[in-house]
């Protein structure tokens, strides 16, 4: 069982405004000074659809498509608000280019110019509406791919309840069943051996035995009734899953096609195609990561000062707990200080750091021997883009040859969203200093 997990991150994109200017007309002063000074825009993107469920209820199938159409809800929640901002940009660029005109039209001294530029306007303001037009139909149809991935993984999670709560019920009928067919045995073996000379207390016995059937029928008869509704319940709630995931697949189809009529509506505007490169950053979802050094560097073992876990907006999660296990006869640095370098609940707070920059707020923390792991929880699943820590005072000695990243939702079940580099990526002249380099990784679905 894998969960199928959307991923984003958080990307910094410095558009190529020149050419979507170009397409609606000519840069007013205000785009052209923000441009030559290299106008960025970050785009940032978190996960809308976080349903809390009990684990233990879903299990299997249930969990892989509950999983799926979460990560298709996500999906396209950030589609569509790149879609926005795509529109209000081209929004933007084509109030700017009308405004632009009517001043340069309001000064021209030719009919000639006039006619040229009126034309070159007119077939402007057609390809920005064109790809708006595009963009709105695209928007409409991600919202509704988004709301109807939404509805089917809330089925597929309560088809897990109502599975459950059949089988659960399944099982009480049959063990019932079972302990009235055993009275019922047991009576119709001391029935057959009792004879007229038996004693008061063998008949005594038998009525006892007796008196048992009744109950035992009562507790089977009810177990037969509650088995029989959850079964018809599994099987209304199947029938609504299906209907809901025909309908997810096909508002998918409509989105898919939606896509390829924007692509050829907006291809004029570098800023579709450069906003649309931010939604292909990948991320993974998990309330458990573990970070596993299957081997240990030349030193035999690993030291950091920081480690944590970001979002697509930049914040770093702060875990409840972490767990660190090792081979007998290896060893660790203490609990509190582990707590210390994971920032669990908060103990260390925000790190200021970039690189060749300073660190503050930072722990320290060591592991020794092969085969060791780092189970870091959090109090509800998360969405992360990426992690980092550092390497102790910088030192190769530290980095593990072999270590990889993987995330669960119940802590049982494990997807590898990471494998680490063999190879210590920090400079050697950097090694021993107090200054501080970050190690940070992508996190991919499983």
């Amino acid at each position: 069982m894998r969960p199928a997990l959307v991923s984003l991150f958080v990307l910094a994109r410095q558009y190529g405004f020149s050419q979507a200017v170009a397409s609606c007309g000519l840069e007013p002063p205000k785009i052209q000074k923000q441009r030559s000074q290299g106008w960025a825009l970050f785009q940032r993107f978190s996960s809308t659809s976080q349903l809390s469920f009990d684990a233990t209820l879903v299990e299997g199938p249930h969990l892989e498509r509950a999983t799926q159409h979460a990560s298709k809800v996500a999906e396209w929640k950030n589609a569509e608000d790149v879609a926005k901002q795509t529109l209000h940009a081209v929004a933007q660029f084509e109030s700017s280019n009308a405004t632009v005109n009517a001043t340069k039209h309001a000064n021209m001294t030719t009919a000639y110019n006039e006619t040229i530029n009126g034309t070159l306007n007119n077939e402007n303001r057609r390809l920005c509406r064109s790809c708006a037009k595009a963009e709105h139909r695209l928007i409409q149809n991600l919202a509704l791919a988004r709301d109807e991935h939404a509805q089917a993984q809330m089925l597929s999670l309560a088809l897990a309840t109502a599975t459950k709560n059949h089988e659960t019920s399944f099982a009480d009928f049959n063990h019932g069943n079972m302990e009235f067919q055993r009275i019922k045995q047991e009576l119709k073996d001391k029935q057959g051996k009792i004879a007229y000379t038996a004693s008061r207390k063998e008949f005594e016995d038998i009525v006892a035995t007796a008196q048992k059937l009744h109950p035992a029928a009562v507790k089977v008869a009810k177990a037969e009734k509650d088995m029989m509704m959850h079964r018809d319940d599994e099987k209304r709630t199947q029938e609504k899953y299906n209907i809901a995931a025909k309908r997810a697949k096909v508002a998918d189809e409509l989105v898919a096609a939606d896509q390829i009529e924007e692509k050829k509506a907006c291809v004029s505007f570098s800023i579709v195609t450069q906003a649309k490169g931010v939604t292909q950053a990948k991320g993974t979802n998990g309330k458990f990561f573990k970070l596993t050094i299957n081997k240990q560097g030349s030193h035999n073992h690993w030291c950091a000062d920081v480690f944590r876990f970001e979002r697509a907006d930049g914040t770093y999660g702060v875990p409840e707990a972490v767990k660190a296990t090792w081979k007998i006869g290896e060893r660790a640095y203490g609990q509190r200080a582990l707590e210390g370098v994971f920032n669990v609940k908060n103990i260390e707070g925000h790190v200021v750091s970039s690189f060749g920059g300073k660190m503050v707020k930072k722990g320290h923390w060591c592991i020794w021997g092969d085969n060791a792991a780092i189970v870091v929880a959090f109090k509800s699943v998360e969405r992360f883009s990426s992690y980092f820590f550092n390497l102790h005072q910088n030192l190769c000695t530290y980095w593990p040859r072999e270590w990889s990243m993987q995330t669960s939702l119940d802590g049982n079940t494990w997807g590898n969203v990471h494998s680490g580099p063999k190879s210590c990526p920090n400079p050697r002249s950097a090694w021993g200093l107090n200054k501080v380099i970050f190690n940070a990784y992508n996190l991919t679905s499983p």
